[in-house]
């Protein structure tokens, strides 16, 4: 369980950092919106997107710190994390379903790709790209997989 501890200081070291950066982020980003006085719809959306997003991973970090905190401060809650991480049927289910959705993901993009070809060029070499490296990503992945897992 000492070994596991350790793992979670890291852990909670990187979450920190991490956090502290998606926070310096956030800050930066407004303080430039702010600064060159953007008006239009698109600009704005995309700053408020770009800011939503960090401010999710910044919560969803201080979540995850604080359960790293409660872990190290009691041997209870230490144990009910470690079972957490490692359960197996857990694991197998967020495989599956991982597993699932990426194959979902390709197929849509691929009817997405054909369908927008019939429209725009742009879109369709844009969905095209993506499909192709999700599928050099597949590739890639399935024969580092099978070269150390033997």
């Amino acid at each position: 369980m000492d070994k596991y501890r350790q793992s979670i200081k890291r852990r909670l070291a990187a979450m920190v950092v991490l956090t502290a950066a998606a926070i310096c982020v956030i800050l930066v980003s407004y303080i430039r919106y702010k600064a060159r006085g953007i008006n239009g719809h698109v600009e704005s959306f995309m700053i408020g997107f770009q800011v939503g997003l960090f401010s999710a991973g910044v919560l969803i970090a201080i979540f995850n710190i604080y359960s790293c905190i409660k872990a190290l401060k009691s041997e209870v809650e230490c144990k009910k994390l470690y079972i957490k991480e490692n359960d197996e049927r857990d694991k197998a289910i967020k495989s599956r379903i991982t597993c699932i959705a990426f194959q979902s993901t390709i197929g849509v993009l691929l009817v997405a790709s054909i369908v927008m070809g019939f429209y725009d060029m742009t879109v369709f070499v844009t969905l095209l790209s993506v499909l192709m490296f999700m599928c050099v990503m597949m590739v890639a992945l399935k024969v580092i997989f099978y070269k150390f897992m033997q």
